[in-house]
């Protein structure tokens, strides 16, 4: 029996993306050999979430090109299906289970109707991401590699068509992509620039919210070729995945000079380090125009209005992650915090939000209050019960203020 990997990411919490060795979730196929469909889905914290029809019943399904279909064991009880098989699951954090494949005779989203859809079954239990984003489950790339897909996060649209001819990509000009697996997950080459150039083969994974995520595996084998300018290292865990979070490792805060999806170039990325085996991008570059995978014809398009983007990221000291429930330290990039706060430190108040007053699902769904301010006033309780308070300034990434690693 094969294994099936799943990535799963937010602060960084890890949306699955899975690597299959199996053909059993390469089957399904839309009814019509024609079709077009528009469909509006909510944009929560990064995350798109569509109505997806089952049985006459309309539920809450997360878009992710980095995974394959996956429903919740409540929803297999709730529909129609036939269970083909048992999959060995290993998670970004190197967790492994069982998991379930089951075929579901019929899902609709929009107009299009898909039939036979074979669709991983989650039956672990409690799980942030199914009850926080309250979703039924995961439509992901294996049900989508014959379509061309269309994300307008301006106007909070997703297009299924069969047609590439039928969506406007404006002047957006074909990027290769190379659909992997059986599964069809979608990579694409960028060229990345710092003192030298080098080029990496990135997932497109609408399940991870931020710009770009290097894997550790492609950051030993780039790191002595000059692209990249080490902004921070620490050690710590930030990263939760589907059977919890990752382990305490180094890693590293990294500032990309230049950063090149076809024609259009991002200046000053930054990036960190994660445990997966795959580079992705995120949905954060929805932000900045229309994303099409033409799986069909293996294209990508990324329409925007400049050809030049600046980022000007503010940086803070210490990033965050969710242990039994509650926001605490994750991993410390800054060696002049290392005296104040420890791994593990519960953060109980930021600004004029009571974190002690706040439903843990709120960590996940809304925007931290981390990333909108730049001047914080954070109340921690140490894991001894003090309680502090301190005051940070988040500073600007740019390739003035980092270092060679």
């Amino acid at each position: 029996m094969k294994n099936i990997y799943f990535a799963l990411l937010c602060f960084y919490l890890l949306i699955p993306q899975i690597s299959l060795g199996q053909k059993n979730l390469n089957k399904g196929k839309a009814t019509d050999k024609d079709y077009y469909t528009e469909v509006a889905f909510e944009f929560v914290n990064g995350k798109i979430i569509i109505p997806v029809t089952i049985e006459n019943k309309t539920y809450r399904f997360l878009l992710d090109t980095g995974a394959p279909n996956l429903i919740t064991s409540t929803l297999h009880e709730q529909i129609k299906s036939r269970n083909l098989k048992v999959n060995t699951v290993r998670d970004a954090n190197n967790r492994k289970s069982k998991m379930k494949v089951a075929s579901i005779p019929l899902l609709t989203i929009g107009g299009v109707a898909f039939k036979n859809s074979p669709n991983l079954v989650y039956e672990h239990g409690e799980n942030i991401i199914f009850d926080c984003f309250v979703i039924d489950g995961f439509i992901g790339s294996n049900l989508l590699r014959n379509s061309v897909v269309q994300i307008n996060l301006e106007k909070k649209l997703l297009i299924i068509t069969n047609d590439i001819a039928k969506i406007n990509i404006g002047n957006a000009k074909p990027i290769k992509l190379s659909l992997v697996g059986n599964q069809k997950s979608p990579y694409l080459w960028v060229n990345l620039k710092g003192e030298k150039t080098a080029r990496e083969n990135l997932l497109f994974d609408t399940g991870m919210r931020s710009m770009y995520d290097l894997s550790m595996k492609n950051y030993r084998h780039l790191k002595n070729k000059n692209i990249y300018q080490l902004i921070d290292q620490g050690y710590g865990t930030n990263s939760i995945s589907l059977f919890g979070n990752a382990k305490k490792a180094q890693h590293y805060r990294l500032l990309v000079p230049e950063f090149s999806i076809g024609e259009v170039t991002f200046k000053n990325v930054v990036t960190q380090t994660t445990d997966d085996n795959n580079s992705r991008i995120g949905t954060e570059i929805l932000n900045y125009g229309n994303v099409t995978i033409d799986f069909e014809n293996e294209q990508f398009y990324f329409d925007t209005k400049s050809k030049e983007i600046a980022i000007e990221e503010k940086l803070l000291g210490f990033s965050t992650t969710l242990i039994n429930k509650r926001l605490v330290v994750g991993t410390i990039w800054d060696d002049a915090l290392q005296s104040q706060i420890k791994i593990g430190d519960e953060i109980l108040k930021i600004n004029d939000v009571d974190y002690q007053k706040t439903h843990f699902c709120e960590f996940v769904t809304n925007a931290s209050a981390l990333k909108k301010e730049d001047h914080l006033n954070i109340t921690f309780r140490t894991q001894t019960g003090e309680i502090k308070e301190i005051t940070l300034d988040k500073k600007l990434a740019n390739s003035q203020d980092s270092v060679k690693p």
